[in-house]
Parts: C-alpha cells; structure tokens; sequence
C-alpha cells in the first residue's frame, strides 16, 4: 500500500503526485504519525464502505490535505479549486481519489507556475548589499540589532527587489494606460 508522509514542508507537487499515483475507486484517508506527520494512504472502496475506514483516518487525511493546500490559498485560480477539495471531505462516504485528482492536479500546475515565477536568482556579487560592515559605516543603528539570519534575509529581499522592472518602465506604460 503507497503512502505518503504529510508534514508542514509537503508540496501541493508532492501530494498530487501522490493522487495521482492511486486507483481511482480508492478513498483517501490518513494515520496521526511521529513528530504530528499525517501518514496518508488509499483504501479499497470496492472492497468495502466508507464505514470501514474510521472517521478519524478521514479526519486526519481532510486536516493533512488542508494543511498542504495552505500554500496555494492566496494564489490567483486556487479560490474555487480549493473550495471543491473541502467539499469532498464533507461527505460522511470519505473522499474519493477520481474526485480529488482533477482539483489537485489544477492546483499543483497553478502552484508550479507561481513558485517558478518568483524563483530566487542570485545576482552578480557587485549588486549585493552587505549588511556585515560594522555598526559605524552604517546609515542608521537599527541594522546593528539584527540577527545574522535577519541580515541575510533582508539581503535576499533586496536583491530580489533588483529583479524587478525598472520603475521608468512600468511609469511609462501607466501613462500609456491613462491616456485612452
């Protein structure tokens, strides 16, 4: 029987692969784990009833799948997807693999999508912004506080923010767009 751990670092990749990866007929429930991991698994619906599965298995598979379905709540097309995953899960019969592979599959695409858009590159060193100059050389005291984790966050936030277009570019296509 295939089984998949679900934790806070799951995928909406990995848990429709996992979908994908199962009968059909199957209904998906889910085991509480070490460390508050989900193992999720498929069981037989042909072979037996919804009642066979405990309504706690399906609890638990409902809570793992929502929890990995945090990722794309915000994402533009994931409002009405998301809503038909919950409604699988509301039923008392569990929720079958054939109802949640189509949702999944959309959402796992519009998932790939979006993180490959704001994938991290790294820029040439002459553009990085060095926070581990000494507190003196600073504008403001405010960077000496920080935590060596913090710094290096805020670099990437920096360096992230150069790969964003030119602000003379998208100034001209707002003029563009005002002077219909």
């Amino acid at each position: 029987m295939r089984r998949l751990a679900v934790d806070t670092c799951t995928t909406v990749e990995e848990l429709a692969f996992f979908i994908q990866s199962l009968p059909c007929d199957h209904i998906l429930g889910g085991v509480p784990g070490e460390d508050g991991r989900v193992m999720l698994y498929a069981a037989d619906a042909t072979t037996s009833n919804a009642n066979d599965i405990p309504l706690r298995d399906r609890l638990a598979a409902r809570v793992a799948v929502e929890v990995v379905l945090q990722r794309v709540a915000g994402m533009p097309g994931a409002a009405e997807l998301l809503r038909n995953v919950e409604e699988q899960f509301e039923d008392d019969y569990g929720a079958r693999i054939g109802w949640l592979l189509p949702p999944l599959t959309i959402l796992c695409r519009i998932y790939k999508k979006t993180i490959n858009a704001m994938s991290y590159v790294p820029l040439p060193e002459h553009c990085k912004h060095d926070f581990s100059r000494c507190a003196s050389e600073r504008d403001d005291a405010l960077p000496s506080r920080l935590k060596p984790d913090q710094m290096q966050a805020i670099e990437q936030l920096i360096d992230k923010l150069f790969l964003l277009p030119k602000p003379g570019k998208m100034h001209g296509r707002l003029e563009d767009a005002g002077t219909d």
